[in-house]
């Protein structure tokens, strides 16, 4: 596909003979010569098993994807922006107990999903969890 757009595409090939080797060296030439940059091709060594690792990880969370799921977090957003909005500051005013209902289920959903995040903290890797979040979690 041809395109004018800039980007990145990853391709994990596993190199198990010389001969893939040579071919990249090849492929990283012509890239060379026909786009005067040599940085067109990375190799970057990885590891395989940190690499499934993460594949896991994806497919356990598209997995647990649902409409349900999906649903459940845009009347969340619906409900933030409503709290939010400038245009309703004056109704909120006027109705405190509604504001209060609102921030009240954003509060429920938020604590919700921190159960769920911190539940599954043992499955990530450390350098992938946040320094905030290791400061705040029992070791």
């Amino acid at each position: 596909m041809i395109s004018d757009e800039q980007g990145s595409i990853l391709n994990f090939p596993l190199i198990d003979k010389e001969d893939d080797l040579d071919l990249l060296n090849l492929l990283n030439k012509k890239f060379t010569k026909n786009f005067g940059d040599d940085r067109m091709l990375k190799c970057v060594p990885l590891m395989w098993s940190e690499i499934s690792k993460a594949k896991s990880r994806v497919e356990s969370v598209v997995l647990h994807l649902s409409n349900k799921t999906v649903q459940k977090e845009k009347v969340l957003e619906f409900k933030k922006q409503l709290v939010s909005n400038k245009q309703l500051k004056q109704y909120f005013k006027e109705n405190p107990q509604e504001k209060e209902i609102l921030a009240n289920d954003i509060q429920k959903a938020h604590s919700k999903n921190d159960k769920l995040l911190f539940r599954s903290l043992d499955v990530i890797p450390d350098y992938l969890i946040p320094a905030e979040i290791i400061a705040i979690t029992p070791q």
